[in-house]
C-alpha cells in the first residue's frame, strides 16, 4: 500500500494542506478540490477498508472495541463515510441500549499527535480512533493538530446484535450549503435544531430529571 500524502483529505474529514485562517468559504473550495474528505490514503482504491479501536462516549455510557472505517465517495457529496464499531464484552451491555436514529450534528474532527484520531458528534457522543495501519498512523501524526467542523447528517444502523455492531454513515453534502456564503442552508438549520430538541438530553437524564420532578 503505498503512503497517504498528506496534501489530500483525511479520515477525520481533514486537509492537511488546510489553514486554520481560511475563511469558511475558502475550506469549502478546498474540499470540493480535495474530494472525497476522508481519512484516504492515496491507495489505489479509494473505498478500501481499514480495521482500528476505539473508546467513546455515547447515550447509554462508555463503550470501547474494535472498528473499522471506510469510505463511501458518491457525487451527490462533498464527503460520505462509514464507521462500524463491534464492542468488546465489557461495552456489550451498554451498546445493547443504543438504539438506531438518523440526525443532524456538527461533526468535529482532529488529528491527534499518537496518531489517532477524533470524532466528536456533540448531540450525541464522543469516540477516539486508533488506526492499525503504520502508514495511516503516519499521516495522523502529520496532520496533527489539525482539525475540521463539518454540518453533517448523520445515520446510526444496527448491523448485529450479536456480538453487537453498530455503524455510523456521515454524509457531508453540497445542498447543505449556501454558495455565496459557505453557511449551512435554512433547511439544514432547522433540521440541526429539531435534532437539538430531541436529544439534547439523553434518555438517562430525561429519567433522572422526570423523577426528581425538576425536568421533563
Amino acid at each position: 500500500m503505498a503512503g497517504r500524502d498528506i496534501n489530500r483529505p483525511s479520515a477525520t474529514g481533514l486537509s492537511c494542506n488546510v489553514e486554520h485562517v481560511c475563511p469558511r468559504s475558502c475550506v469549502m473550495l478546498a474540499m470540493l478540490l480535495l474530494y472525497p474528505l476522508q481519512l484516504l490514503f492515496a491507495a489505489d482504491d479509494p473505498t478500501e477498508l481499514y480495521s482500528c479501536s476505539f473508546a467513546g462516549h455515547t447515550p447509554a455510557g462508555a463503550v470501547s472495541g474494535s472498528c473499522t472505517t471506510q469510505s463511501r465517495p458518491g457525487p451527490e457529496y462533498i464527503a460520505r463515510w462509514e464507521f462500524t464499531l463491534t464492542f468488546d464484552e465489557q461495552s456489550s451491555p451498554t451498546a445493547g441500549r443504543i438504539t438506531p436514529d438518523q440526525f443532524y450534528d456538527m461533526v468535529r474532527s482532529q488529528c491527534l499527535e499518537d496518531g489517532s484520531f477524533t470524532t466528536i458528534i456533540p448531540l450525541w457522543g464522543d469516540f477516539v480512533i486508533r488506526p492499525e495501519d503504520p502508514d495511516y498512523v503516519s499521516s495522523n501524526k502529520a496532520c496533527s493538530p489539525v482539525y475540521q467542523v463539518s454540518p453533517s447528517f448523520i445515520t446510526l444502523l444496527q448491523i448485529n446484535a450479536s456480538p453487537p455492531t453498530l455503524r455510523f454513515v456521515f454524509e457531508e453534502r453540497p445542498v447543505d450549503y449556501v454558495v455565496a456564503t459557505g453557511l449551512t442552508t435554512a433547511e439544514w438549520t432547522i433540521h440541526y435544531l429539531e435534532s437539538f430538541r430531541r436529544l439534547q438530553l439523553n434518555l438517562s437524564m430525561r429519567q433522572f430529571s422526570s423523577k426528581s420532578g425538576r425536568l421533563k
